[in-house]
């Protein structure tokens, strides 16, 4: 991995440090619930998890339903499906795309300012108001050609491939509802998905007051996400420590890397990396050195059925995410299928998917970037 030393050198120093001692959330007393939409079939984390949000502080008005997405940064909605939202006046913001990389879409449009309201007319839950740039999506693209997407070049546009083809944008779309939530994703296509776009880091009422005694963060449970971290709702969490971002321009506070890990398949030595613990997907994606002996079914990356994969967050080990391919996949923590990339000019890495939420309770401090284990009440 000679192409990587610095980031080497810092990640194991992550990793050899001890857990965190649990920095005490004693002043901190203020968080809200805001509930996922149950699912079809009544398994947490099977399909899309779906909150409910308004633009305006009236439960009349019109209601939006996306996935909340930790595997990217930023709210992205379709322009046309605002009411209020005006071509002319659309221009007067930063034009603006996020790329995501699963799906190979290509979102662009604006980042306007909004009110993003939630729990409205909810008796049981409280008013909860952030206020975040939302890109109003007025066209997507399916990077489909044989030229991967990069965003420092490509910025919002696709690349045009050698022989001139051009994929088909799609202009002013309907139904576009992703919640962005997640940290680190500036590296993955969306260079704009920073921390100022995160609608649970950037609250500013709850209960129609202004936040006291609270601290930025959030936790993912199957009941949903608790916005604010204090004594009571942390309690029982084991923590592994987020390495700062390198870059060159002033970092927000609550931007912070990845999560340490290290991974592998079939009883092998694991491979030192990071991890993203992705609520957008139900399937895995895992890079691995060149020399890594796995098993795929022919002619795909997909490993075969039976391949053991194990998963180590921290070190010592905080969490860990195990299971056999193929196996519980409905009711355990094993994905709908994983995919393996070997390489020694990447890092090693682990898309973990959606369904680890199905053994692990997980919390984002924001202020002291580290995240959050807790074992799923039995």
């Amino acid at each position: 991995m000679k192409p990587f030393p610095h980031f080497l050198r810092a990640l194991a120093a992550a990793l050899s440090c001890p857990q965190v001692i649990a920095s005490t959330y004693d002043d901190f007393i203020t968080s809200a619930l805001i509930p996922f939409l149950p699912d079809d079939d009544g398994i947490p984390f099977t399909d899309y998890q779906i909150v409910n949000f308004w633009f305006a502080p009236d439960a009349a008005s019109t209601i939006y339903k996306p996935f909340v997405d930790t595997g990217s940064t930023g709210m992205v909605i379709s322009a046309i499906d605002i009411p209020e939202w005006n071509a002319e006046e659309a221009e007067c913001y930063p034009r603006g795309w996020e790329y995501l990389s699963s799906s190979r879409r290509l979102y662009s449009g604006n980042w306007i300012p909004k009110d993003v309201y939630f729990n409205l007319g909810n008796s049981s839950h409280e008013l909860i108001q952030a206020q975040v740039p939302v890109l109003c999506v007025t066209s997507v693209t399916i990077c489909n050609g044989t030229t991967k997407y990069n965003s420092t070049v490509n910025g919002g546009s696709c690349p045009t491939d050698p022989g001139g083809y051009i994929p088909p944008i799609t202009s002013f779309p309907t139904g576009i509802r992703i919640m962005g939530v997640g940290f680190d994703r500036q590296g993955d296509g969306m260079p704009q998905g920073t921390p100022d776009k995160n609608p649970f880091l950037n609250i500013v009422s709850i209960g129609g007051n202004l936040p006291v005694h609270f601290r930025p963060g959030y936790i993912i449970t199957k009941e949903g996400i608790t916005i604010g971290l204090t004594k009571t709702n942390m309690e029982g969490m084991r923590y592994v420590q987020l390495p700062t971002i390198n870059t060159t321009m002033p970092r927000n506070p609550y931007d912070w890397g990845a999560i340490p890990a290290c991974m592998s398949v079939g009883g092998a030595p694991c491979s030192i990396g990071t991890a993203l613990l992705d609520t957008g997907l139900s399937n895995s994606y895992i890079t691995l050195p060149s020399n890594a002996s796995v098993a795929t079914s022919p002619g795909t990356t997909l490993l075969v059925n039976g391949s053991e994969v194990k998963i180590e967050f921290g070190a010592p080990i905080v969490a860990a995410d195990e299971f056999i391919v193929g196996q519980n996949i409905s009711g355990g923590v094993a994905p709908t299928k994983v995919s393996v990339t070997l390489s020694d000019t990447r890092i090693p890495f682990v898309n973990t998917g959606r369904h680890v939420y199905r053994a692990w309770e997980v919390a984002f401090d924001a202020v002291l970037g580290r995240v959050g284990f807790r074992p799923v009440p039995q």
